[in-house]
Parts: structure tokens; sequence; C-alpha cells
């Protein structure tokens, strides 16, 4: 094993020219600190970046971070308009990665590049990587399982089927006669396909380079223990501690990748299981709240709260992932939308569907209403008879299932209202 102060990595890499990146969106600024602080330390000789899947408008000083800032509007997306709409802000997110990674090698010329995400914190330096990619690999993947789930808890095997062999918060490429067709390939998956759809085998940009070993040769799987340690194998991981450092099966932890954690309530460590509690972690509990700390110290409770650029209309109106759903799946909705869907605005959600009458059914409650089996069957038709029981659910119990904003219940609640009027003065007056 290779020491873990850094020597041996950087004599390694000495002619090796070398960029590790995250990808956020403003709110997870803090995140993106708290990782590039740790590898500032261990990695010196990296240079560091952090692309930003927003729009900055003064919220920060990019110039005065420790790493470089990257605004999306400075990578070559196709019909960038069209690209922000169609992704929720996880999937945009994960889809401009082959994007974010071609352009530091094509742009800024580096030999290597790792990508890591913004919730991972690093502890040593990735000495196993350096070797790994120094030895001729073209690329290195880490899986999210080195042992079977036997238990009946979250994730089991399967789910981590669904997600995906390997987790992406972690990737390594160097220059290599793959690199040009893999980026060209992935960037070709990710541009209308990189959503969370179980039904269909997609979760973002994951799922996809699970055929990534098959399709191009040079590629390693790291079965380290010490890397990417997070809810999913700690069943395979004991954690220790030993001389002030963390250790993973008895070697130093390298990095520990505290997906779905929530800073303000950490008691289920993650909000994607439920096979660990935080008080069953033994030493790693304390790794736990150590990161909380740094994420607060590093600005948690200030950029947490700071609005996503893509998340409204022109107009101001809030953007429902259904909307984006409903958008990307419907040619002539994309066709009408034109070159910028954000300025479909709020009028065009909140327009009549079906058969005209009162109370009104709105295109997005038309939406929400096929996207779910249950809404359906209790609500067989909502042009009819039953429009009147489904404008009340809508005001009343599916708004809060969806954070609907006042925008596009306004319509509907005044039109029950006309509703009920006017049903009440045909009763009085016999008609």
């Amino acid at each position: 094993m290779f020491g873990r102060t850094g020597q041996a990595c950087q004599e390694i890499a000495m002619h090796t020219k070398k960029a590790v990146c995250t990808i956020i969106s403003n709110n997870y600024l803090a995140y993106a600190r708290t990782l590039m602080n740790a590898l500032s330390r261990f990695h010196p000789e990296w240079d560091r970046y952090g692309f930003v899947v927003d729009e900055i408008s003064g919220l920060f000083a990019p110039t005065a971070e420790n790493f470089h800032v990257v605004e999306i509007a400075s990578l070559p997306l196709p019909n960038r308009r069209q690209f922000y709409f169609r992704y929720t802000i996880l999937e945009l997110n994960t889809a401009v990665k082959p994007w974010a990674i071609a352009w530091l090698f094509q742009e800024k010329g580096y030999d290597q590049v790792v990508y890591l995400d913004a919730d991972i914190m690093v502890y040593a330096p990735l000495c196993e990587v350096e070797k790994t990619l120094a030895d001729g690999a073209f690329a290195v993947l880490i899986p999210h399982l080195t042992g079977p789930l036997s238990d009946d808890r979250r994730p089991s095997e399967l789910d981590i089927l669904r997600a995906g062999t390997y987790n992406l918060g972690f990737l390594a490429l160097a220059r290599h006669d793959n690199l040009l067709p893999f980026l060209q390939w992935w960037q070709n998956k990710l541009e209308f396909s990189c959503v969370v759809n179980f039904a269909e085998g997609l979760f973002v940009d994951q799922k996809w380079l699970d055929l990534m070993p098959g399709m191009y040769a040079d590629v390693a799987v790291l079965r380290h223990p010490a890397y990417n340690v997070a809810y999913w194998n700690l069943q395979h991981r004991h954690i220790s501690k030993s001389d002030g450092r963390f250790l993973v099966n008895g070697e130093q932890l390298v990095f520990f990748h505290f997906s779905g954690l929530n800073p303000l309530a950490p008691d289920n460590l993650s909000r994607h299981q439920n096979r660990f509690r935080l008080d069953m972690l033994g030493p790693a509990k304390e790794l736990v709240l150590a990161y909380i700390a740094n994420l607060k110290d590093n600005g948690f409770a200030t950029s947490r709260l700071w609005p996503y650029a893509f998340g409204c209309l022109h107009d101001g109106s809030a953007i429902l992932d259904v909307m984006r759903v409903y958008y990307r799946q419907h040619p002539e909705v994309e066709a009408e939308a034109g070159d910028d869907p954000f300025s479909l605005g709020c009028d065009y959600w909140n327009k009549p569907w079906g058969k005209k009458g009162t109370p009104l059914v709105t295109l997005l409650m038309r939406i929400i209403w096929e996207s779910r089996p249950d809404l359906r069957e209790n609500f067989r038709d909502i042009t009819k008879g039953q429009r009147y029981r489904f404008a009340r659910a809508f005001v009343s119990i599916i708004i809060f299932e969806y954070g609907i904003p006042e925008c596009y219940i306004a319509p509907v609640r005044n039109s029950l209202k006309l509703s009920h009027l006017f049903g009440s003065f045909l009763w009085h007056t016999g008609g």
C-alpha cells in the first residue's frame, strides 16, 4: 500500500497535469468548499474546479474561492435553454458531467481528471487512483457493493441494480484512445436520457456506465475498502479510530460519501436508506458530526437557502418537476416552446384542459393526474362528473403533496367558488 503522506502520489504524478472537479448548484457551495479544502491539503498539486449549474448573480465571489469556479454557461451544451428546462436540479447536475470533464481535457489540456461529488469528504491522498492511472488505465470506477446484502433493509441488492453497479460520485479518467469516443457516447446518452426513471431502467448519468467496462478497454474497477465509504456499503466496512485517524477494515480512510445526509437532521444518516442510524455507527458517528461542523463553518446555513436560477419561468412562476417530465415527453410542447421553454409562463400551465366547464381543470392538473395511478383510479373522468371532486382534491390535498405555488392554485380555487355560487343560484331559482 502506498504511503498516506501523499509523497508517493506526488512521485507517481510528477509529470502529469491533473485536475479534480465537482459539480454543484449555488445551494451546495458549502459542500464544494468543504471538499476542496480537504483536497488542497492532500493533493495541492491537483488543480481544483467547481462547475456551477446555476447563475451566480452576485451570491458569492468566485475569485474568493480556493478553486476555479466555472459557470454552466461556459460549457458548450447543445440547445442550452432546452437542456436546462428538460431536467430537474438533480438530473441537470449529473447531465452536464461529460461536458464538464471534456472541457477540462480539451480546453484546459489536462492529462487526468478526477470527478468527486460535492458531498464527499477526503481524509487521505488518493494514491491507489494515481497508481491505477499511471499503470495505464483509461478510467477508474468504484462499485457500490463488494459484498452481498442479506437483510430486508434498504437499499437492497435490487435497489443497487436499479441505481447502477458503479457509484458515479467518483470517476477518474486519463488521456487515452478511448477518451474522446467515450465522452461523445456519454454526451449523446445524457443529452436526452439523464433521468430518474427506474421503470425504464434509467438513473441519471450513473446507470449508463454499467456498460463502460464492457464497451471500452482499460477500465479499472477499484475495490479498495477505504474509497467511497457510504451507507450502501457500510455493512462491509468496519470503521475504527486509531491515533486520531479513521480506519476502514484496518486501512486509512481515503474518502467518505455523505450521500443523502441531512445536516439539520442527521440521525437517519441518509434519506436513501433505513439500515443504519447515527447512534449505531460507533466511531463513524464522530466522522458524520465533524463533517456537519465543517459544512456549517463553510457557509451551509446561508448557501442552502440560495435560489436556483433554472427553477422558475421568466414570469417568476416556479417550475415543478412534473412539468419538466411532461415537456420532455411531449414533442408538441417542445415545438410550441421553441428555443426557450422558460418563456411559456404560468398561463400556459394554467390553460384549461379537456371539455369546457366548471370548475377549471388545468393542464398542470391533467399532468399530475396522468402521472399518478392512484388519482386515475379515484377520479376516472376529471372532465365530466368527477371534475368538481378532483378540483377540490387538487386545492385541498394535492397542492401540499407537490408544494404547488399559489399562481397555479388561484385559478382553480376561484373556479370552485364560481361553480359553488352558480350551483346555489340554480337551486334557489329552480333552474
